[in-house]
C-alpha cells in the first residue's frame, strides 16, 4: 500500500507541509481522493462557518484532549463534537 500511496501522488514530503491536500491514500482501491488536514485548518475552517468545537478526542485513544493538545498531538485523527454557533 505503501508504495501505491506514493506512486499515485506527487510528492508526499510537499505535501506534508501543506495546510491541507487530497490523497489517493487507498480507499476504494486508490479511486477517490481523501482530504488531510492540519488541526489548525480544520479549526480555522469550523469557526469560519459558526461551529465550535465543544470537545476533541484522540482516535486510538479515545482521550479527551485540550485545543492545544489537539493542535501539537501527532494522531492522524481527531475526532471534533461541534455545535453551531448562536445567530
Amino acid at each position: 500500500r505503501y508504495r501505491n500511496i506514493h506512486a499515485k501522488n506527487e510528492n508526499i514530503a510537499r505535501l506534508q507541509k501543506l495546510d491541507y491536500c487530497y490523497l489517493f491514500d487507498g480507499a476504494e482501491n486508490f479511486k477517490s481522493k481523501i482530504l488531510y488536514a492540519t488541526p489548525e485548518f480544520q479549526f480555522t475552517m469550523l469557526q469560519n462557518n459558526q461551529l465550535s468545537i465543544k470537545h476533541i478526542y484522540e482516535v486510538t485513544s479515545g482521550k479527551q484532549l485540550t485545543y492545544e493538545q489537539a493542535l501539537t498531538n501527532k494522531s492522524y485523527w481527531l475526532y471534533l463534537v461541534c455545535e453551531k454557533k448562536a445567530s
